[in-house]
């Protein structure tokens, strides 16, 4: 009888710890989710996973709340990840090289921290480190430059992940 009681009193303390955790509401990570990320040089360049991924293009609208404008900073071991959260097919997967291939540094989306490309040091904008407070730079591991668009680009130019170092190329981050 003393193993009933205590068999029912363990039931009980996981039955109450599984409606806390359902209480508190965790979103799901497969709904859109996270931040908008733009350069703005005269005109937006928003991180987007274009037509829902694998590729990661600029996105001129600014960040409008697009759903495939929507990424998340993970850590990833030693280094940071840009996950895509914007609940599409490619949910999930990282910003690294295209098509996972080490010596093409346009971006597309691919497995985080084992993907090529994928591993970033961040430079989280403080106004004192180059970039100005409420910015994020990425300082892309694998090829030694920065995260950023091409120098004249549109709607639907890739991102490159090594551009020239120097002063860092700061992304807005917004809802």
């Amino acid at each position: 009888m003393r193993r009933l009681y205590r068999t029912g009193a363990l039931v009980g303390a996981l039955l109450l710890l599984i409606g806390t955790i359902l209480a508190i509401d965790i979103p799901a990570a497969s709904a859109a989710s996270g931040k908008q990320f733009c350069f703005n040089n005269g005109g937006w360049a928003c991180l987007n996973s274009w037509g829902g991924g694998p590729w990661v293009n600029v996105y001129t609208g600014g960040p409008n709340g697009t759903q495939n404008n929507h990424f998340t900073i993970i850590k990833t071991g030693a280094y940071y990840g840009i996950e895509d959260t914007a609940g599409n097919a490619w949910n999930g997967k990282c910003i690294g090289d295209a098509n996972n291939k080490s010596g093409d540094a346009r971006t597309s989306l691919d497995p985080c921290g084992t993907g090529w490309g994928t591993n970033f040091v961040i430079v989280f904008g403080t106004g004192t480190d180059g970039c100005p407070a409420g910015t994020d730079a990425f300082y892309n591991n694998h090829w030694g430059g920065w995260l950023g668009p091409p120098d004249k680009y549109v709607n639907g130019s890739p991102f490159y992940l090594n551009k020239p170092v120097g002063a860092p190329i700061c992304f807005k981050k917004s809802s």
